[in-house]
């Protein structure tokens, strides 16, 4: 190594490369990020079901529970 160089990279990055390696990271994080939304709105519409059915359970009860 007697050029200088310690073995690492010159440091030197062409401004496409960052870029598309950026972009890359961005792609990524999009689609992670919907994947997440999805998933959210998926819990969302059990909890709604779920809230559902046990309130038509509590009717039930009160209505046996009268008689």
């Amino acid at each position: 190594m007697g050029d200088g160089s310690n073995g690492q990279s010159s440091g030197y990055h062409s401004s496409a490369e960052d870029g598309s390696t950026l972009q890359q990271q961005l792609s990524a994080v999009e689609v992670e990020n919907q994947l997440l939304r999805n998933e959210v709105a998926s819990l969302n519409q059990e909890m709604q079901s779920v809230i559902r059915r046990v309130q038509s359970s509590n009717e039930g009860v009160r209505v046996v529970s009268l008689n």
